[in-house]
């Protein structure tokens, strides 16, 4: 039970609590007094078991019993502060931000001051919850021999709760709970407050030390600042929370931690459950995928994890994307690429790089994949390096890289890449081809990111690897131009590269320089 306590602990608030073993933080102080045991411990350990089964009496009397009296003993940063407001705040059911370990939100069930927390697994274990301050608590475990020190904060009625730092100001004082302590500035007067190693029961836990707090800047870049380099420990220097939201201080990381409140335990579970089940989803193909009923061959292929590919692949989303990946795994036809997003593809439209590398010669169309494709030629090449001669803005530029970061494309073949255009109406949109069927082509299309077959008889090349020579007519598009881009009649004027790029004279007299994938003979 204490590894699994411990592990909740951990994923929770990693951010903002440690354990006693490490003396140089006070976010790090492990409490030994054990409270005094009480019925609702009992009633906790009822509670545990599976996490499709409520916890017994976790609703009763006995559970809601506040275990902690408030304000605390003694003086400390919680004086002027009403921690039993905060605690009635506190009540019901939560789901709080992930960790650094798990996307999924965690339940808090708080009644009284004990809590029953199920974790982004989905373990359950029980707590009880101590308000040191209204943006600083300590989470106990159910014997009470451990404890998490958290950070936390209430505008309004929003909790927030989590990874980071949090603070907030009330009339003329501002509190800020950050890593090297808690810290109060009231006026023009800052105190520091760290707890101490080990309080005995029923003295002050908070004690001072010299440090420093106060705002800077002006404006919106006014922010509350607090610093521990005067301190006997001197551990974290300057600190700051940036992100103000009506009176209420926190890090950028904190205020992505926004608690949502749920109208109950059971519907919290089934809400995590189904975060859970959406997550697990994740680590397989979609069940669904638009080209399951299209008549493909499958491609022997034996990948490994290091090699590149070219293919064509689908997202979760429907979206369809022509791009450099890396191999994750193969599922019946299915293959899994990893890149900027996880894409999926049918053996028939992935490519091997390493295929390609070694057919690469001056003069021959390639192109570069990163974002954007960027259409030019082989400038120069060897085993370890291609130079790429293409057209950047108005200018010719050289783009540089191993083989496998450029495919080989325009060689007068429907070959996966390769620039093509069709007649729709008084328009020629554009498009790459993915795979040649024979009387097919499966295309993806630039404009929306889909991918379909379509009849090769209707489709034009835009070939490459024959250099258009100056004075040749032509159809170019256009490079800029309202209501679409259009291919209009023009006239090669220069050539540069090698046929990387054109200098072109519309019949209407308009000049530019076009990539050679935009400029096709008549």
């Amino acid at each position: 039970m204490k590894t699994t306590i411990r592990t909740i602990l951990a994923l929770t608030l990693l951010a903002s609590c440690s354990k006693s073993d490490k003396k140089d933080t006070p976010t790090d102080t492990k409490v030994t007094t054990k409270p005094d045991k009480t019925d609702s411990d009992t009633a906790a350990a009822a509670a545990k078991g599976p996490t499709d089964k409520a916890p017994a009496k976790l609703d009763s009397k006995v559970n809601a019993k506040n275990l902690y009296t408030y304000p605390p003993a003694g003086e400390g940063p919680h004086t002027g502060f009403d921690l039993a407001a905060v605690r009635d705040k506190l009540q019901g059911t939560w789901m709080v931000g992930g960790t650094a370990f798990s996307s999924i939100p965690q339940i808090w069930h708080v009644v009284g001051d004990a809590v029953t927390a199920i974790d982004g697994k989905g373990n359950r274990s029980e707590h009880t919850l101590e308000l040191n301050t209204p943006c600083y608590a300590k989470l106990g475990d159910e014997g009470g021999s451990s404890a998490t020190y958290i950070n936390f904060v209430f505008d309004g009625d929003t909790f927030y709760q989590g990874l980071g730092s949090s603070g907030l100001v009330a009339g003329d004082t501002t509190i800020g709970c950050v890593s090297s302590g808690v810290y109060v500035l009231k006026g023009d007067t800052c105190t520091m407050w760290r707890k101490k190693s080990f309080p005995r029961k029923g003295e002050a836990v908070f004690e001072t030390e010299p440090g420093e707090c106060g705002y800077e800047g002006e404006g919106d870049k006014k922010l509350f600042f607090a610093d521990d380099t005067n301190s006997k420990r001197k551990l974290y220097g300057k600190q700051t929370l940036p992100v103000r939201i009506g009176d209420v201080l926190m890090t950028k990381q904190m205020s992505g931690n926004k608690a949502e409140k749920v109208a109950s335990l059971d519907v919290a579970i089934a809400k995590q459950k189904e975060l859970l089940a959406a997550k697990e989803a994740l680590t397989r193909p979609p069940e669904e995928l638009s080209y399951a009923a299209w008549e493909l061959p499958k491609t022997e292929l034996t990948p490994d994890s290091k090699d590149r590919f070219w293919a064509a692949g689908i997202d979760r989303d429907g979206a369809w994307r022509l791009a450099g990946y890396r191999y994750k795994s193969t599922h019946d036809d299915t293959i899994w690429l990893r890149g900027m997003s996880d894409r999926f593809a049918p053996s028939a439209f992935v490519v091997p790089a390493s295929k390609q590398t070694s057919d690469f010669k001056k003069g021959q169309p390639i192109a570069s994949i990163a974002g954007i494709m960027l259409y030019g030629v082989v400038e120069s090449v060897d085993a370890e390096k291609v130079t790429m001669s293409y057209l950047s803005g108005s200018k010719l530029s050289t783009k540089s890289g191993k083989p496998d970061m450029f495919i080989s494309i325009g060689n007068g073949k429907f070959t996966l890449g390769s620039p093509l255009r069709w007649q729709d109406g008084e328009r020629w949109p554009i498009g790459w081809a993915v795979y040649d069927a024979g009387d097919k082509v499966y295309v993806l299309k630039a404009k929306d990111s889909t991918l379909v077959p379509m009849d090769k008889a209707d489709l034009k090349l835009i070939k490459g690897n024959k250099p258009l020579k100056k004075g040749m007519k032509v159809l170019a598009r256009e490079k800029s131009g309202m209501g679409g881009l259009k291919w209009v009649p023009a006239k090669i004027l220069k050539v540069h590269g090698k046929g990387a790029a054109y200098d072109v004279k519309t019949d209407a007299g308009k000049l530019f320089t076009q990539s050679w994938a935009f400029v096709t003979k008549k």
